[in-house]
């Protein structure tokens, strides 16, 4: 038997030899874990290195390709452009005919024909006008010097040409005064030498000349009505009277309608122009009205509000002077709020704004149904809030009697109402636009109609000074008065004593020591009718009387 103390030593050693061989083995297995997760990251790595030099590779390649196939196509290009320009060359030599072998004409005789020395003919070219390029055939440039046509092929040409203009299917082309220059800019002087040196050459009232005529009259009108404004308004209307409106009718119309469209907000001028117009050439008047409705019934159908309020409101300002019956704003206005919408009324609410004061003077029951629309849109309550506040906004407008949109104001009411003459027309009406009168028309009898618009412009011209003096007249008897108002005003005797001031302290000291209560004494002094500006001297009383007493009451 062993001692114990022994055995105990040798179990020790036992467990820590177990314990070791354990530690080892997890040990080693540690370690087998970490070689392969070591291994997995270092193949993850490679294949992550592998995969991005395939991926440049790839692109080296593509990019190789991509060049290869454009350097392809570029000397592709430049074969077929190397083609074209020799076919194009095949084609021009086999139209020109082969140059002759020798020159017919000596040196000396060329020098004779041409006896200018090169640097005089150089400053004569600068100096000549341009020469102006006719509608002609094309013909075959020849290199070198040419020969003198023989009889033969002389006769042959001039059979051409009398086949030529004996054959009706042939459109003769009238030469054309140049207005506009391609790309090129030449100064008005010498577009206007061009345009007489072709005024001398063609006949008095040929179809080039009226062709000028035309252009002239196209632009004088649109200068005329671009610089219409309320000042100079009257002016504008004698020079615009001096063109020849006959002619110019649609040019007129179509120029008005631009310029509205453009600045709306200058619509009541226009209105203004036209209603003069309109009492001396009423088929003018008639011809604006077709086309702003035939205007109106195309943005209608297509939605366009813009277009839309513009000529509504042109509409609205040619009722406002009467020369559209008034029956036509309120068929306008029942079509816009028959179906409502937020537009559709929007519309009608600027348009009731714009000629609201004419039309509750003239037809006052026709005012009263459209408001009661307006009325029960607003009580539905269907629309939008924004168009909820625009219909009380108009009911605003019209409590205040349309103060903020007078109808026609004192400046543009140039029309007596004896002269005007109002055109009967309806939505359902058969709207006739006559463009055609747009496009220049060669006149047969152009002398003819030119000597008739002289004699109708003298009448128009003659009766409209009469008008513009009298109105002159009127305004300076206005003038007269007004200053004779202010010379009796600067007359009166005014009192620097401050009278009326110590009465009112006075009465208004009486009113507060007789009354018994407060009632009373404020009572007493609303019935004192103060002017304007007495009110403080009011204050100053009621404060000073406090003062005065012995001690503080209530009553004050």
């Amino acid at each position: 038997k062993m001692p114990k103390h022994r055995e105990e030593k040798e179990k020790r050693e036992k467990k820590e030899r177990s314990h070791s061989s354990s530690e080892r083995k997890h040990r080693s297995k540690k370690s087998r874990s970490k070689e392969r997760d070591r291994s997995k990251r270092h193949g993850s790595q490679r294949n992550r290195s592998r995969s991005r030099e395939h991926e440049r590779q790839k692109r080296r390649h593509d990019s190789r390709h991509n060049e290869s196939r454009r350097e392809h196509k570029r000397e592709e290009r430049k074969e077929e452009v190397s083609n074209e320009g020799r076919v194009r060359e095949e084609r021009v030599k086999e139209r020109l005919p082969s140059p002759p072998k020798h020159n017919p004409i000596p040196p000396q005789e060329e020098e004779e024909k041409n006896p200018i020395p090169p640097q005089e003919e150089e400053v004569a070219m600068e100096q000549a006008p341009e020469p102006i390029i006719a509608e002609e055939e094309e013909k075959p440039v020849v290199e070198g010097p040419q020969l003198p046509p023989s009889e033969e092929e002389a006769k042959e040409e001039e059979a051409k040409e009398e086949e030529k203009q004996q054959d009706p299917n042939v459109v003769h082309l009238a030469p054309q005064i140049p207005t506009r220059a391609g790309g090129v800019y030449v100064p008005p002087f010498k577009m206007r030498e061009l345009q007489e040196e072709m005024l001398k050459k063609e006949e008095r009232y040929g179809p080039t000349h009226q062709r000028y005529m035309w252009e002239m009259l196209r632009k004088s009108i649109n200068g005329i009505i671009n610089k219409v404004n309320t000042a100079n308004i009257q002016s504008i209307i004698l020079e615009l009277l001096n063109e020849n409106l006959i002619r110019g009718k649609g040019l007129l119309i179509r120029s008005i309608l631009r310029a509205q469209m453009a600045s709306p907000n200058f619509t009541h001028v226009y209105a203004a122009l036209i209603a003069v117009i309109n009492t001396k050439l009423p088929d003018h008047g008639k011809l604006l009205v077709h086309r702003v409705l035939m205007q109106f019934q195309r943005a209608f159908k297509r939605n366009n509000k813009i277009v839309c309020m513009a000529t509504t409101k042109m509409v609205a300002h040619l009722v406002n002077q009467q020369i559209v019956h008034e029956l036509l704003a309120l068929e306008l206005l029942s079509l816009l709020l028959e179906n409502p919408t937020e537009d559709s009324v929007e519309i009608a609410a600027d348009f009731m704004k714009e000629c609201g004061q004419v039309l509750s003077d003239i037809t006052p029951a026709g005012v009263n149904a459209i408001f009661e629309r307006f009325r029960g849109i607003l009580h539905e309550g269907e629309i939008d809030k924004r168009v909820q506040y625009i219909i009380e906004n108009l009911f605003a407008v019209r409590k205040n009697k349309f103060l903020d949109f007078p109808g026609v104001i004192p400046e543009l009411d140039l029309v007596e109402d004896e002269d005007r003459i109002t055109h009967d027309i309806t939505l359902m009406d058969n709207i006739q636009t006559e463009e055609h009168l747009n496009l220049f028309k060669l006149d047969p009898n152009f002398a003819k109609t030119e000597e008739n618009w002289i004699e109708i412009k003298k009448e128009i011209l003659g009766e409209e000074e009469e008008r513009m003096n009298k109105r002159q007249e009127l305004n300076l008897d206005e003038e007269e008065q007004e200053e004779e108002e202010i010379e009796d005003k600067n007359d009166q005797i005014i009192d620097y004593t401050e009278q009326d001031l110590i009465n009112l302290r006075r009465t208004i000291y009486l009113v507060i020591m007789s009354s018994v209560d407060f009632e009373e004494c404020a009572h007493k002094i609303m019935k004192l009718n103060m002017r304007e500006g007495q009110e403080m001297e009011l204050c100053n009383m009621i404060i000073e009387c406090c003062m005065q007493e012995r001690t503080y009451l209530r009553f004050y």
